[in-house]
């Protein structure tokens, strides 16, 4: 038997050819290249699970992915594709949660949150879909519908099955994990709970493309992407996993990049890279960092 990979989309459908008034394929055609590979159809099974905002057509989705498609979360509705009766607390919930917090003089960053969300949203579906079936997962894969993604994933899967790593992820856009990690995803219920240092345990550097890094406490604190890194590492941790063995953290862009249209893309300067593309971290940088720190 095969192992099998769910497949956690969330987040906004922005320019992505899902979206049901975009016929610009350049994302879609990026996961046809990079992921949904014939190598990587003939060695894994694979299920899809679909959380995002109004724009996305059923139909399209239903089209590229055919029976991978197990369920779509129109989170903002709370409407499915399939209603399987899912109980979860609605954002509103957690973001008043997320309003009393005293954030003494750091940035809250509450306008970030939502996608965290839509993550839970993608689990609880998956979780639902496995109590139905008793389906077994190996490998949980987030992506973002807006990543366009720029290199063969199978090099990542490669990692997993090879060495001690349970846990990849560029910058906190494209993760890549062993099922038992599930649990990162339950973010929302404990976002803003996290109060370590950006300087404690040198966990954050990847997500800067100079290392050293170097933070701005206040701004930091409550970020979105340390908030969810210092989720997975208790949640690594929690499992008595050893977080520097088992984490690999790629900097960004280097398998995906975030595509807003028209040749732009979010947090890259100089479009012009795209014309001689070299990804930030290489496959050999990103095998040495398993050798030594994965950080």
């Amino acid at each position: 038997m095969k192992p099998r990979v769910a497949f956690l989309i969330s987040g906004q459908m922005r320019v992505n050819s899902l979206n049901h008034s975009v016929n610009d394929t350049t994302i879609i055609d990026s996961w046809t290249n990079n992921i949904f590979t014939e190598a990587f159809k003939s060695k894994y099974d694979y299920d899809v699970y679909i959380a995002t905002d109004t724009a996305i057509s059923n139909d399209k989705a239903k089209a590229y992915f055919d029976d991978h498609l197990i369920n779509i979360n129109i989170t903002r509705k709370d409407e499915y594709m399939y209603d399987w009766n899912i109980k979860k607390k609605p954002y509103d919930y957690y973001h008043k949660i997320y309003e009393t917090i005293d954030y003494t003089g750091h940035m809250n960053h509450i306008y970030a949150t939502y996608q965290y969300y839509k993550m839970y949203s993608a689990y609880k579906m998956m979780k639902e879909y496995i109590k139905r079936t008793d389906v077994e997962y190996t490998y949980i894969v987030r992506l973002r519908p807006d990543s366009q993604i720029m290199q063969d994933v199978m090099t990542l899967f490669n990692i997993l099955e090879t060495t001690d790593v349970q846990f990849i992820t560029e910058h906190e856009q494209l993760c890549i994990m062993t099922y038992k990690l599930k649990g990162v995803f339950k973010l929302v219920k404990y976002f803003g709970s996290y109060l370590d240092s950006v300087y404690k345990k040198n966990i954050y550097n990847f997500m800067t493309r100079t290392i050293p890094a170097i933070f701005e406490e206040h701004v930091m604190m409550y970020a979105a992407e340390k908030q969810f890194i210092d989720h997975v590492y208790y949640t690594i941790t929690g499992l008595n996993l050893d977080f520097f063995k088992s984490f690999l953290g790629i900097r960004y862009p280097s398998y995906n990049m975030l595509y807003r249209g028209g040749g732009r893309y979010g947090h890259i300067i100089d479009n012009s890279i795209l014309i001689s593309y070299k990804p930030f971290d290489s496959n050999e940088t990103i095998l040495n960092k398993i050798g030594g720190d994965s950080m």
